[in-house]
């Protein structure tokens, strides 16, 4: 199993205890994901994705809640509902990690620790965040690429050009 894989999954327990137990128990989710991980990336990943989750949790309910009809966040399942927080703060938060890989990372831990139906359930709230919120993010990546990216095998030497968009779309 690969690193961030095994980092996600211990920030998926660690959001389900804090979800259960409260913030109380914060000092035993750091030393449960210290002992849980195998090495020091796992840790300080599995923690940055805790971390951020927490950070923006409001915000994270907010954007879950405005996709979910006819479904209040209270009535999901405890899992359910800390893998889809996972998800949108990788998708809205995480610029180092692509969407695909975050929908996809959602959908197996909702396969492995939920129901057999909760795959589908996280696949359509995820991609509905990612369709309504999540291209901003690339969009607003996109903004300042440098021409080099472009176009690659021009020569450029030391030249700082850059593309900048400002249509009316925003993009």
């Amino acid at each position: 199993m690969r690193n961030r894989t095994i980092a996600r999954e211990l920030a998926i327990k660690a959001l389900y205890q804090l979800d259960l137990c409260g913030d109380g128990i914060i000092s035993d989710i750091d030393t449960f994901c210290k002992e849980s991980a195998e090495k020091t990336d796992i840790y300080s990943f599995a923690m940055s994705l805790i971390n951020g989750c927490r950070s923006n949790i409001k915000e994270i309910d907010e954007k879950i809640s405005s996709v979910t009809e006819h479904w209040e966040l209270r009535r999901m399942a405890i899992i359910d509902k800390n893998i889809l927080r996972l998800g949108v703060y990788e998708l809205l938060h995480r610029n180092d990690i692509p969407p695909k890989v975050s929908i996809n990372e959602a959908i197996e831990l909702a396969k492995k620790y939920s129901t057999k139906n909760s795959g589908t359930f996280v696949n359509g709230i995820l991609d509905k965040i990612y369709t309504r919120y999540g291209n901003g993010k690339l969009l607003k990546d996109a903004n300042s690429i440098s021409i080099q990216q472009v176009i690659p095998e021009i020569d450029y030497g030391n030249s700082d050009l850059h593309v900048h968009t400002n249509y009316s779309d925003g993009t």
